[in-house]
């Protein structure tokens, strides 16, 4: 590298040395020594008061310049594979394997680390308010981030492997391990507490009641746990009286008054809030992935994976139990969602035929599932198979949608069709054709008004106000 004012090179060997050239005349000007195994990048800071060293014996050295005196070393977690400073020269970026961490030259401390997830993303998550996003990973990392922005607020590194997560206002529950269950709060990422389910009661799917007192975990065995969340002491486990399948979903009502949870055995299961088994809905055509409640708590909608057939979604009432429909298509379905009107609902699939491999979201009108939108933007994933969409959430504003996928990547983007219209006012005109629900489906039907006479050339003839 040459330093900025041109006069120098700066080269890194494996001989574990640094050395530092005369660019005019060729001679050398120095040796840097202290690195112990191969010197693998280096960078000049802009101002030309600093030098880095990155090397594979997991560190990088800070030299000052033009003596090149050693002023500290930074620990990082891998061999260092490249390293560049700001252009303002107080910060440096340290690309170490599969870490990217940001540092402060002045004071050589951690700012934060830049990589939100290595693995599989297990959970993504919109808090109640849709201010932030939560997102974890197969990795072990917990990700924080600001939906406004996208900025990374906050990071918990459990350490182990994170499964299925939950949300509430303050609180974020995750599956760590085989089966241990953290408590963190969500504003500081304080750990509080762990609940402990017992052995091989491998956690498949979490959701916190709507007043955040409980905490409903659904787990292999077919058994559903609900916990008490100021103490972690267990209130009751729930299911069927045959153990066989995972309770792949659990979902609340919206006022908290019944739990539901999906399993691969092909049914769902409904439970008043004391616990009580209140009906059985199924079996469905498939083993169950997912299931969500309208926010009316009228119909109970889940979806269906299946090695060797297309995915399956099916929708219920949830005072009788009666199926209200049932369909196919291409790519099992992972997750679904409803959105915050209930108009409407998400369903993430994952790859299969006709679909180029690399998985899709649809959304569904609910009245009938008629397909208002298929979304398909950065849907892929990792190597020649990617699974697509493996988790998927819809914010409580309606405003924004976000999944996650295999190659560590989660997704977020807003969510076009926001709520269905409630009212219109129409003046001076009459509605001849269409519906309010019309308005946001996207193959270019409108609500048609006629203009009718009003007696003044200098307005408009027809104000039509949606809300």
């Amino acid at each position: 590298r040459y330093s900025p004012d041109g006069t120098r090179i700066a080269t890194g060997s494996s001989d574990r040395t640094v050395k530092l050239w005369n660019s005019t005349t060729g001679k050398p000007a120095g040796t840097l020594s202290g690195h112990t195994d191969a010197v693998s990048s280096i960078a000049f800071s802009p101002d030309g008061a600093w030098l880095a060293s990155g090397s594979y014996d997991n560190t990088v050295k800070l030299w000052t310049m033009p003596g090149g005196i050693l002023s500290g070393t930074l620990i990082q977690p891998h061999p260092v594979d490249s390293v560049d400073f700001n252009p303002t020269s107080t910060r440096l970026a340290v690309a170490a394997y599969n870490e990217l961490r940001e540092w402060d030259v002045s004071s050589q401390t951690l700012i934060r680390d830049l990589i939100r997830a290595n693995n599989r993303i297990s959970g993504t998550i919109f808090t109640p308010d849709s201010t932030r996003l939560v997102s974890a990973s197969y990795d072990g990392r917990i990700s924080i981030s600001d939906v406004a922005t996208g900025a990374l607020s906050r990071q918990i590194v459990p350490g182990v492997s994170v499964g299925a997560i939950a949300v509430s206002t303050n609180m974020i529950a995750a599956g760590i391990s085989s089966s241990n269950i953290n408590l963190y709060r969500l504003s500081d990422g304080a750990l509080l507490r762990t609940l402990v389910p017992g052995s091989q009661a491998y956690l498949r799917s979490a959701v916190f009641s709507p007043d955040g007192a409980t905490l409903a975990t659904g787990h292999f065995g077919n058994a559903v746990r609900v916990w008490n969340v100021s103490d972690g002491s267990l209130l009751r486990t729930l299911g069927p009286a045959e153990a066989s399948g995972d309770m792949n979903g659990v979902a609340y009502s919206a006022d908290g008054s019944f739990l539901v949870g999906a399993s691969s055995d092909r049914f769902v299961r409904v439970w008043d809030a004391q616990g009580n088994l209140l009906r059985a809905l199924g079996p469905a055509g498939q083993a169950l992935s997912s299931v969500a409640i309208s926010p009316d708590n009228q119909f109970v909608l889940a979806g269906g994976r299946s090695d060797f057939q297309d995915g399956l979604l099916e929708l219920w009432r949830m005072d009788t139990g009666a199926s209200i429909y049932f369909f196919t298509s291409n790519g099992g379905v992972t997750q679904v969602r409803f959105t915050s009107s209930g108009f409407a609902f998400y369903a993430a699939r994952t790859a299969g035929a006709g679909i180029n491999s690399t998985g899709i979201v649809r959304i569904y009108r609910t009245s009938d599932h008629a397909v208002l939108d298929t979304y398909s933007q950065e849907t892929g994933g990792f190597g020649g198979s990617p699974s697509g969409p493996l988790v998927l959430d819809v914010s409580a504003d309606g405003k924004h949608f976000s999944y996650g996928r295999d190659d560590a990547t989660v997704v977020m983007a807003y969510n076009t069709l926001i709520a269905a219209p409630t009212s219109a006012t129409p003046f001076m005109g009459q509605v001849v054709s269409g519906s309010f629900q019309d308005l946001v489906i996207a193959d270019g039907t409108t609500l048609v008004a006629r203009p009718g006479f009003n007696g003044d050339r200098q307005s408009a003839p027809v104000q039509l106000d949606i809300r």
